[in-house]
């Protein structure tokens, strides 16, 4: 019958109280998780700028580095998303 019932962390807590407990954290994690959505976006855009030169510069062309931008923001865009889905747990 013990195989039914939830387990418990070594502490003692139940589950649901985990949860609680990670709800309730400190204020400077928090801050530095919504900085990082701040901080991965924008660097996504200018790498993604940057390759897209290099790439205009060795293929000769003038129009890469707008690839380079959508490419970046979709990268960051898809980091966001995962981050938010992985805190949303």
């Amino acid at each position: 019958m013990s195989e039914l019932t939830p387990q418990s962390s070594s502490k003692g807590e139940q589950p649901e109280e985990q949860k609680k407990a990670r709800r309730k954290e400190n204020w400077m994690v928090t801050l530095m998780r919504y900085s990082e959505i701040g901080f991965v976006i924008p660097m996504s855009v200018v790498v993604g700028y940057f390759l897209g030169l290099v790439a205009d510069h060795l293929l000769h062309t003038h129009w890469l580095y707008l690839v380079g931008i959508v490419f970046g923001a979709v990268a960051g865009f898809d980091s966001m998303i995962r981050q938010a889905v992985e805190w949303g747990k």
